[in-house]
């Protein structure tokens, strides 16, 4: 039997060693900016950070703006804000110190598990050095998953380390907190019942009774979640083969980028298909099987092997596709399952290494190799999230023929945000890019009232005036454009001594 609380125990300089690897691959970020994805509705145009007074309690207890209940994720931008208002050094300093924290974490939480230190340490330096975790990192927006996960991270080494009343009232305000941050944990009372039944081996009552608390408090945030994201039409009502295809192809492509990822992009625009494509269930249904098997042969044998692989589909299964969210394919979606990932790495070359001895040496310089094989590769793909040019120009290389995509990128030249200097301002650049998309893609109403504004920034006062009143035309429910127009100055008066 597993014992209750692992004897092992970590050197200081350890984890801070993670800490300060981290420091050193994603210290760039403290020169990144805002981007205009997400983070105009999270950070700078959000009303509750720059008006929150003008904003209900309510909101912003529940932040239905945002799709989901991210209170305590709201509540660190707002510490942000004091400390710095919306310099985007700061956001990105706070997001840094949560990755260093949860890389010490996944460090303790594999060693609590069961798995030599070594070992534990090498998969600690794989989660940081993994490209997939570059988005979460360098993405402002990406602190709502950072701040969750150092709360879920902390709520599974109590879990594991400790059994006593205290101990497990502690987990639940960090369960709360991890949810409140962000719902990524809603699956975890699984975890629980295997981590008190398989691994510390305690009665079914006694486990039922800790579970069923911690199910309480996920289902009370399911509910708000599911309510907030169908108001804010992220849920889609995709129903049979056309939610399976989803799941089947989101599954395929972050297995795929989990195995071999070189050439991350920031962004995905999915091609959603009808029916299931056959490879891609093969690949899924091998996959789900051998989890199945895992869980099944080692509850007894190893239940840390056990609790890592419940971990991973705990993680998973929520944004697999299985519930019909909007996007099904994003790295941000493997920050959590990568880590049961490297949790079971650790513990099987743990296993490796007392069963053959001989073999410890060689499976370490395997996982050193893979590390510093990654390590230029996790480099490049956070420079994908220094500015919107950074972000959008490889999409878009990507997506040709996506407007979505198209307009983004000529936003990226057109908009700049506070902290950001005003020299990245290319309007000229956006003119071209929305004149190429309305040329090659159509879809006119999407980009004529931004190319207005461009021509007006480049001068082209007549191009402008023309522009915003074929998207008056286009947009008759606009009433922004009149606006705009309204500021133009008269036909008269240009050219005007």
């Amino acid at each position: 039997m597993t014992p209750a609380i692992p004897t092992k125990s970590a050197a200081p300089w350890l984890p801070l060693s993670l800490a300060l690897l981290v420091l050193c691959i994603d210290g760039q970020s403290l020169g990144f900016d805002f981007v205009n994805w997400d983070d105009p509705l999270h950070v700078v145009g959000n009303r509750a950070l720059l008006e929150p007074g003008q904003v209900p309690m309510s909101d912003h207890v529940r932040t239905p703006y945002l799709g989901y209940p991210i209170p305590l994720t709201v509540l660190s931008y707002h510490l942000n804000f004091a400390m710095g208002g919306l310099d985007a050094w700061g956001y990105h300093a706070l997001n840094l110190l949560l990755a260093m924290a949860n890389t010490a974490l996944v460090f303790l939480c594999g060693l609590a598990l069961g798995a030599h230190r070594l070992f534990a340490f090498l998969g600690a330096v794989l989660f940081a050095v993994h490209p997939a975790t570059a988005e979460v990192v360098c993405w402002v927006t990406g602190r709502k998953d950072l701040l969750s996960m150092v709360f879920l991270l902390s709520f599974v080494l109590l879990l594991l380390t400790r059994t006593d009343r205290n101990g497990r009232a502690l987990a639940l305000l960090c369960l709360f907190c991890s949810l409140a941050s962000k719902p990524l944990g809603l699956a975890l009372p699984a975890l629980c019942w295997v981590v008190d039944r398989w691994f510390h081996g305690r009665p079914a009552r006694v486990s039922l009774v800790f579970t069923g608390l911690s199910g309480l408090l996920c289902a009370a945030f399911a509910v708000v979640s599911i309510v907030q994201q169908t108001a804010k039409g992220a849920l889609e009502g995709a129903t049979g083969l056309r939610r399976v295809g989803d799941a089947m192809q989101g599954g395929y492509e972050h297995l795929h980028h989990l195995l071999f990822p070189i050439g991350l992009l920031p962004k995905y625009v999915e091609g959603r298909e009808a029916d299931v494509d056959v490879w891609h269930a093969i690949v899924c249904v091998v996959v789900a099987c051998a989890a199945l098997a895992a869980i099944l042969r080692t509850r007894h044998r190893s239940a840390p092997t056990a609790v890592a692989v419940v971990f991973v589909l705990c993680l998973y299964l929520p944004v697999s596709g299985v519930i019909p969210i909007s996007r099904h394919i994003a790295d941000t979606y493997l920050y959590g399952p990568l880590i049961g990932v490297v949790w079971l790495l650790g513990l099987g070359a743990t296993w490796l290494s007392e069963t053959r001895p001989g073999l410890r040496r060689p499976a370490a310089v395997i996982a050193v190799v893979v590390c510093v094989g990654l390590l230029p590769v996790r480099l490049v793909t956070a420079t994908h999230w220094r500015d919107s040019v950074s972000l959008w120009t490889p999409t878009m290389a990507r997506y040709p023929r996506s407007p979505q995509v198209c307009r983004s990128f000529g936003n990226a030249f057109l908009f700049t945000y506070a902290g950001q200097p005003e020299v990245r301002l290319q309007p000229d650049r956006a003119v071209d890019v929305y004149r190429h998309c309305i040329e090659t893609l159509g879809h006119a109403e999407m980009y004529t009232k931004n190319m207005g504004l461009a021509l007006y920034m480049v001068g082209d006062i007549d191009g402008a005036r023309a522009a915003l009143r074929e998207a008056q035309r286009l947009r008759p429910d606009d009433s922004s454009i009149a606006a705009h127009l309204a500021r133009l100055p008269p036909p008269a008066a240009v050219g005007a001594p």
